[in-house]
C-alpha cells in the first residue's frame, strides 16, 4: 500500500518493479486518483487499483488484521499549524493500527522533509513497542535507492532535509 500518492510516480514505479505483488494506492484527492488511474491504465498494469479513502478508514473497515506486507507513506501533509497538528497521519495511534494490519515482518517505509514533522515522527515510531528500525538508527536524510517523487524534489530544490524511515513490523 502507497498512503497519499499523490502524482502516482511511486505508485507505478512500485508496481512495475513488483509485478507479482499486489498494490494498492489510497488518496484522498480525485484529481489525484484520475492522474494515477491514467498513469496505471498507460503503463498497462495490471497489478496496481487505486482507492480514494481516509488511510485510518481503510485500515480500519476495509484491511484485516495481518494482511498487508508492506505500507510506504511519502511526504505526508506536515499540517504545520498548531491547530492543524491533529490532522497529522502519523502517531501512535495511527502506528497502533497499521501494526494490527501489517503481517509480522511488515516493512513500513516513511519519508518527509518537514524538520517539524521528522521530530514528531521520530518520536512516535520510538515510542512504538510493534516496530523496530531496519537501519542502525531511527531514520537517514539519504536513500538514493529510490524514485524520488515530486515532492521530495520541490523539498529538496528548496534546500529541505529529507528524513527516510526503514522500519519493520515486529512479533
Amino acid at each position: 500500500i502507497e498512503i497519499g500518492f499523490g502524482g502516482a510516480h511511486f505508485l507505478v514505479d512500485l508496481a512495475q518493479r513488483r509485478p507479482s505483488a499486489n498494490v494498492l494506492g489510497v488518496e484522498i484527492s480525485l484529481p489525484a486518483l484520475d492522474k494515477a488511474q491514467r498513469k496505471v491504465q498507460t503503463a498497462a498494469l495490471t497489478n496496481v487499483r487505486v482507492l480514494q479513502s481516509d488511510a485510518r478508514y481503510l485500515l480500519q473497515v476495509l484491511c484485516t488484521p495481518e494482511s498487508i506486507a508492506e505500507v510506504t507513506i511519502n511526504f505526508p501533509d506536515p499540517w504545520p499549524k498548531a491547530r492543524q497538528l491533529h490532522r497529522r497521519l502519523i502517531d501512535v495511534d495511527f502506528l497502533h493500527l497499521l501494526a494490527t494490519r501489517l503481517e509480522p515482518g511488515g516493512l513500513l517505509d516513511i519519508a518527509t522533509d518537514h524538520a517539524d514533522y521528522a521530530l514528531a515522527i521520530t518520536e512516535a515510531l520510538e515510542a512504538t513497542p510493534y516496530f523496530n528500525s531496519r537501519l542502525a538508527t531511527t531514520f537517514v536524510t539519504e536513500d538514493l535507492a529510490r524514485l524520488r517523487p515530486k515532492y521530495e524534489q520541490i523539498g529538496r530544490e528548496e534546500g529541505r532535509t529529507c528524513h527516510y524511515y526503514k522500519w519493520v513490523r515486529n512479533k
